[in-house]
């Protein structure tokens, strides 16, 4: 692939991509500030009000079944990650001009955000369901970070499920039912939804979230409003780093991070204000599942994990994936 060429998406948009660039780095930047001030400012209080029996106990299973279940659930994703990485590449994704390509799958799924998540899923799983087995007390610095890493990924398990239901998969299917161009332009977009509906996509895009809705629904770990910096932090990280990808390979995973785009600065405040919603119904469901009768919240749980499963299933069955 030749170097990226920094310029507008296409001659039709007017707006001087550095502009876009400016809003962008500014909003990150004065995110990241945020986030770090805020963490600075309750340094002490984060790990102190963490009681570390939230961390291995459940409101209901036992201790034994919470941490198999656990334990099985981190293995899955690691064992299914890193059996997708040694199969290599199954596609690729290429820039809007089609002049820059990387592989998908292989090693290089591990810099898309969605394998990041998944990746410190299946690291959080696993750690708890050790923890909880032998039954041993986690010191202050592991159960804080384990406790940011339950909250970070839940909000972020949302996001990406939503995002490929409610942007990627339905702009994909409108650019193709709208199309005008190149026969070599509709192939890419083609392969592009090809790739999305592929089963590891599927379920890394679906299952996520299922896993993380079964652990709110029976876990005694509630949110901590001090704690929701990290969720800014992991967000920015990401973006920062598929700017870095895309000056070294020209391309981007997610058009609305592309900052040339006119559209880049709004895109960027609705990723965090989404942060802010999520983080804020995560706190909001477990104060109900304190508050209201625990067979009513399961209930609610177990139909919302139902939801989910129902759309995997969709999703698999409408491309043929579970036809026999």
């Amino acid at each position: 692939s030749r170097p990226p060429s920094l310029c507008p998406p296409s001659p039709s948009r007017s707006r001087d991509w550095r502009m876009g660039f400016v809003d962008c780095l500014v909003l990150l930047a004065a995110t990241a500030g945020f986030s770090v001030h805020r963490i600075a400012r309750s340094r002490g209080s984060g790990t102190d009000a963490i009681k570390k029996y939230q961390l291995t106990t459940s409101v209901m299973l036992d201790t034994t079944s919470l941490g198999w279940l656990r334990l099985c659930i981190g293995l899955f994703q690691l064992v299914l990650l890193f059996t997708r990485i040694a199969k290599g590449p199954f596609s690729k994704i290429c820039s809007d001009d089609l002049q820059n390509c990387v592989p998908y799958g292989g090693i290089w799924i591990l810099t898309t955000f969605t394998i990041w998540c998944w990746l410190a899923q299946g690291a959080y799983f696993v750690t708890c369901g050790i923890i909880t087995l032998v039954r041993k007390e986690p010191s202050d610095h592991v159960a804080f970070l384990l406790t940011v890493m339950y909250e970070v990924q839940f909000c972020v398990s949302l996001l990406v499920t939503l995002a490929v239901a409610c942007l990627l998969i339905p702009m994909l299917e409108w650019k193709l039912s709208n199309f005008q161009g190149s026969p070599e332009m509709r192939a890419h977009l083609v392969d592009r939804q090809t790739t999305l509906n592929h089963p590891f996509a599927v379920l890394v895009h679906t299952a996520n979230l299922w896993f993380m809705l079964l652990e709110l629904s029976i876990n005694n770990i509630p949110f901590r409003p001090s704690h929701f910096p990290f969720v800014l932090i992991w967000t920015t990280l990401y973006a920062f780093f598929g700017w870095t990808f895309f000056h070294v390979y020209g391309v981007w995973y997610y058009f609305f991070l592309d900052y040339r785009r006119p559209y880049a600065a709004g895109a960027y405040a609705g990723l965090m204000l989404c942060m802010v919603v999520f983080f804020r119904l995560a706190s909001a469901v477990t104060l109900v599942k304190r508050s209201m009768p625990q067979i009513l919240f399961h209930c609610c749980a177990f139909l919302s994990l139902f939801a989910v499963l129902l759309y995997t299933c969709r999703e698999l069955a409408r491309h043929g994936y579970l036809s026999s």
